[in-house]
């Protein structure tokens, strides 16, 4: 697997983006209802708004990658934008907004994760290695164990950082990132 080219950075791409969603989600319900006073359904139209951005997004930026643009350069502003999105909740408490910088960014980060897999497939289907199915079929489930990971983290820091404010779990994977 790792005659592909590029494949070790794969690996930790899509590992921590895994763990990334799984530390962040799990709170971030928590942050907005209780330190930034949103309710339930606002905050469910914030998750709505997002992730239909994301598939959006998506649906453009998968077009263009497959003719013309470069996967790099997308994964590297895709991952930029998400980060952009995640740091809109430490930084903004209005609920107007979050919804517009978080669904802009979060949308246009959405494009990582597909991308990378795009490109892995790429560079295995160039390589020598003759069990590309193996390898994609690996790092595809490297998410996975990012979901399993991120949690038992998320609950380590949580615990560490139990007598303060919601937002410190939701800003340590920001920074991380």
């Amino acid at each position: 697997m790792f005659a592909i080219k590029g494949f070790t950075i794969f690996v930790i791409c899509v590992l921590m983006i895994g763990i990334g969603i799984s530390i962040t989600l799990p709170y971030l319900a928590l942050y907005c209802t209780e330190d930034l006073g949103m309710s339930a359904g606002a905050f469910g139209a914030l998750t709505a708004v997002s992730s239909l951005s994301g598939v959006a997004a998506n649906s453009f930026i998968g077009k263009r990658s497959d003719r013309k643009w470069d996967r790099k350069w997308i994964i590297m502003l895709a991952t930029v934008s998400s980060a952009l999105g995640y740091t809109s909740y430490a930084v903004f408490d209005n609920y107007y907004i979050l919804l517009i910088l978080v669904s802009f960014f979060s949308g246009l980060g959405a494009a990582a994760m597909p991308q990378i897999y795009a490109y892995a497939q790429e560079s295995a289907n160039e390589s020598q290695y003759d069990d590309k199915t193996f390898a994609m079929s690996a790092l595809r489930s490297l998410v996975s164990l990012g979901f399993l990971v991120g949690p038992l983290v998320s609950c380590l820091k949580r615990e560490r950082f139990k007598n303060r404010n919601q937002a410190v779990p939701v800003r340590i994977p920001i920074i991380v990132s």
